[in-house]
């Protein structure tokens, strides 16, 4: 996939993420099937099959969102985020993770 569209996703999720907005629910077939019926610029052109892709992308390699709860979130409130600050802060995991181990 171009940079371009890496590029805009970043933005958009940013942006999102910024307002307090960035929660996907479900997994990443219904995340991508809501970012696809969100008709976004960056995503025209692309089938359902590719904007599954990107979402698992996303996550796993360009690190914009990742997991939390069984939802799609911006990455920082993602489960593995939280671990890693408190890893850093040497505090243990505890629920509820977003209270748990501030920054």
């Amino acid at each position: 996939y171009p940079q371009e569209l890496w590029t805009a996703a970043e933005q958009y999720f940013k942006s999102l993420a910024d307002s307090g907005a960035l929660l996907l629910t479900g997994g990443h077939y219904a995340s991508a099937r809501t970012l696809a019926q969100s008709q976004l610029p960056f995503l025209k052109g692309y089938n359902l099959g590719q904007i599954c892709h990107i979402t698992q992308l996303a996550i796993s390699q360009r690190k914009l969102l990742g997991n939390f709860n069984g939802d799609i979130v911006h990455c920082e409130w993602s489960t593995s985020t939280f671990n890693s600050r408190c890893a850093q802060q040497q505090r243990p995991v505890v629920d509820p993770p977003l209270l748990a181990c501030p920054d």
